[in-house]
């Protein structure tokens, strides 16, 4: 893999058993020429999981970017739970240039922490695992177990007032939390993640 001036740190979702390798890995071919790709894996977690390990995950991704702070720009690209990391990781004081959210398990107004950075969020109607989410959240007894910071994000989009933010509604053709990835899908998208993560180098 060629070597470049930025990091890009690849974050997977929960009930992962192959490092990211069917899902955010996916996204790797469109990036690599761009930046040098780093997976942040941490292992096959469910959603309890999710709750009690995703802020350690997320120190451990402060460390991991903080390790090549000899790079000007950082980005991030994650999926699912690995954007509720990403967020933790902001808030634990991570620096990254752009973040590219694909179907996030985040709260539809989720705060993002100040700084200059852009955020990419994709999302589709279709995304029924993150509104099965936030159903569970709602249910007495059950509800504990899942992450106050999962939401509907991938489904509805971010609908705040942020204005780094951008949405993408990728509805007409995503019909599913996951179904980005599929190859005949990802040769479709992937330049335009590119472009969303680097835009001054995708345009040269």
């Amino acid at each position: 893999m060629a070597t470049h001036d930025t990091a890009t740190f690849m974050v997977h979702g929960i009930n992962c058993d192959d490092r990211g390798s069917d899902t955010v890995l996916q996204v790797v071919p469109h990036l690599a020429q761009y930046s040098t790709i780093y997976n942040h894996a941490y292992g096959r977690i469910g959603p309890i999981g999710a709750q009690f390990k995703n802020k350690s995950i997320a120190r451990k991704l402060v460390r991991s970017v903080n390790d090549w702070c000899q790079f000007e720009n950082n980005y991030a690209v994650g999926h699912s739970n690995g954007c509720a990391i990403i967020l933790h990781a902001l808030r634990l004081g991570a620096k990254f240039k752009a973040i590219l959210l694909i179907n996030p398990a985040l709260n539809i107004n989720a705060v993002f922490p100040p700084g200059d950075y852009t955020i990419t969020v994709i999302h589709t109607k279709h995304d029924s695992a993150v509104k099965a989410a936030r159903f569970f959240d709602a249910i007495p007894f059950i509800g504990w177990a899942v992450p106050d910071i999962w939401g509907a994000m991938g489904a509805r989009g971010y609908t705040g007032d942020d204005p780094r933010v951008e949405n993408l509604d990728w509805s007409d053709f995503l019909d599913g939390h996951s179904c980005v990835f599929k190859p005949e899908i990802m040769d479709m998208v992937g330049p335009q993640m590119a472009m969303q993560l680097y835009p001054e180098a995708v345009s040269v």
